[in-house]
């Protein structure tokens, strides 16, 4: 069993597929198609491309893909979407917070 912080990699992967598709679902309500857009990393369409993108890579166990850099693309979306105004921090905090921290 392979652990990062206490956590088994398994279950991070399975619970950042889970926010991810959080992120999906709240593009898909402003319009965003995915379309990898490098000249314009912060418009919608790119960040759901990194959200596709990631998670494919996931699911499919990708060794180019390893969890931290999910975990960076996961933090990239979720800045970018609560600059745009996209996404209350606190709540979303709230809604993922469980996924990544082990219970008392």
């Amino acid at each position: 069993m392979i652990t990062i912080g206490g956590t088994e990699v398994e279950t991070l992967r399975l619970n950042t597929i889970k926010a991810l598709t959080r992120m999906t679902d709240l593009l898909k309500t402003r319009g965003a198609i995915p379309y990898n857009s490098e000249k314009t990393p912060t418009c919608r369409n790119h960040l759901m491309w990194m959200c596709t993108t990631a998670i494919t890579k996931l699911e499919e166990e990708s060794e180019d893909f390893p969890i931290d850099k999910a975990s960076r693309w996961l933090g990239f979306v979720h800045g970018v979407l609560a600059m745009l105004g996209d996404m209350d921090v606190m709540k979303e905090r709230g809604a993922t917070r469980p996924l990544f921290t082990k219970s008392p």
